[in-house]
């Protein structure tokens, strides 16, 4: 629940208003994608993409937000395909 809000919260940081509903109405599969990298990667990798995102926000350079994204979706992507 956690991770769910942790990325909630950037969301809500974003100054977007539509953008944290948008994220809230996809909890449950926010939620479950979570829990399924937690298993395949374990909680301590997760933490650490999560503080690796949250430095690639501080430095405010929205592509290298964007590519940061695309490569773990894509890292996710192949990882649970072998699974």
């Amino acid at each position: 629940l956690c991770f769910f809000d942790f990325h909630h919260d950037i969301c809500f940081a974003s100054g977007n208003f539509i953008l944290p509903l948008l994220f809230n109405s996809f909890r449950s599969v926010t939620i479950t994608y979570w829990e399924h990298a937690i298993r395949l990667l374990g909680k301590d990798v997760c933490i650490q993409l999560m503080k690796d995102l949250l430095d690639v926000l501080k430095k405010k350079d929205a592509k290298r937000s964007v590519e940061f994204l695309q490569e773990q979706f894509r890292m996710f992507l192949k990882m649970t395909a072998n699974h």
